[in-house]
């Protein structure tokens, strides 16, 4: 099975980096800080090889582009993948409680 390259934005990664700040220096959690985004990371490396598990987000406009959503957590990782280049681009990362 070919694996899928990965791709970031900057967003996705700001994204994460903005959680980590959150439990990190708001809650004061360090180690959940760490934990939360070695899980994200992992999660994300995951991809590379079954990209296609996890659903198609249900609300447009990204439905219909056919974003995908995995869970973490608390988190959601939304990402796209391209077949043709065999390619997962990760998008964004929220906050499971957020209005998506």
């Amino acid at each position: 099975m070919e694996k899928y390259a990965l791709q970031i934005t900057p967003e996705a990664e700001s994204d994460i980096d903005v959680a980590y700040e959150y439990i990190s220096d708001h809650l004061a959690n360090h180690q959940a800080a760490f934990d939360l985004c070695e899980a994200i990371w992992d999660a994300i490396e995951g991809l590379s090889s079954l990209p296609l598990r996890f659903p198609v987000w249900r609300n447009e406009p990204w439905k219909s582009q056919g974003v995908r959503s995995m869970p973490v957590k608390n988190y959601l990782v939304f990402y796209h993948v391209n077949e043709l280049l065999h390619r997962v681009t990760i998008l964004r990362v929220f906050y499971n409680r957020r209005n998506t």
